[in-house]
Formats: C-alpha cells, structure tokens, sequence
C-alpha cells in the first residue's frame, strides 16, 4: 500500500508541476547525508530532463539549497501532501524555493521535488559574445545578495552552463573594456 502512495505522488507531481514532462529522471529519495547529497546531485546535473525526488520535510531545506549550489538558479517545484485533502504546489527558482523552505514550520508532510533539467545553450562556440552581459549582472546581482565575488562568479558560471576558467576570463575583458 505505502509503494502505491508513493508512485500516486510522483505521477500527481509530474502532472501537475508545469515543468517539462516530455523527459524525467526519477531518483527516488536524495541522500540523508549532505555529502552524499551533493554528490548524487553533482552525477545527475547534465541530465537535461526534469528531475524527480521524493524528500522528508525535516531535509527539503537542505536539498533545496544542494541543488541550487549544485546544479544553479533552475525552476523548481515542491509538491507537498499529493492526492490529500491539503495538497500544495510551491513553484519558483530554487534561490525562491530555499527562501521558502528556510523558514521555520514551512514544510510539512510528504514532499516531491521536481528541478528542470540542464539548460540548452543556443550557441555555444561564442559564450563570450552571447553571455557577457549576462554574466556581470548575474555576478552583481549574486554579491548583492551577500555572496562574496568569487563564489558569485562560480555560481553565475554554473547557472549560465560557462566553465568558471571562462567565466573569470569574461569578467576581466569586460573589465578591461570599462576601464578604457
């Protein structure tokens, strides 16, 4: 009975999310283990389709936040109490979901995780002419959320799918470009 419980919320979710559901990968319950977690994560991030977890309340916060840090800022959805009276659907970027799901009481019940898959760069031979822009406010927008400039710049580079090598190389050519 519990596996059929199981298997109604992760189709209810994956009906329901409003992310692609063309393709998914379902990975059934993240790590308990934050390392663990992160590692998982870090195998599964280019898969291009929607990933599917089951998580414990008492973890979402955790994995929500390993997620952002492992695969970057993607769309995100947590499915909460499925096929029950109180079922809810929180959608967002997973920097809005971590928000969220930091607060003290906001997650209860049985939970699904779903994040969008690995985002299709349009042309990638030319990153430096196409993400430049880009990638400065990203960086900017990431230091003025309180991270410091380079764990900023690493994670602007991983949300915009740019090697961090690169990434730094475009941030001193747009700086050399301002200072002239």
């Amino acid at each position: 009975m519990w596996g059929m419980v199981l298997a109604l919320a992760f189709i209810a979710a994956l009906a329901a999310c409003g992310l692609p559901t063309d393709e998914f990968f379902f990975g059934g319950f993240l790590p308990a283990r934050a390392n663990a977690r992160q590692a998982k994560l870090k195998e599964l991030s280019s898969i291009r389709a929607t990933l599917v977890f089951y998580e414990a309340p008492h973890r979402i916060a955790a994995a929500l936040k390993d997620a952002r840090e492992v695969l970057g800022n993607r769309r995100a959805v947590v499915g909460r109490e499925l096929t029950k009276l109180h079922e809810e659907f929180v959608r967002g970027t997973l920097n809005e979901l971590v928000e969220q799901f930091s607060k003290a009481g906001s997650a209860r019940g049985e939970m699904v995780l779903l994040v969008s898959g690995e985002a299709v760069q349009s042309s990638p031979a030319k990153p430096e002419q196409t993400s430049t822009e880009r990638l400065v406010g990203l960086v900017n927008e990431l230091e003025r959320e309180g991270l410091n400039s380079k764990d900023a710049l690493k994670r602007a580079a991983r949300e915009l799918g740019v090697k961090r090598a690169e990434a730094y190389r475009m941030m001193l050519s747009q700086k050399n470009r301002r200072s002239r």
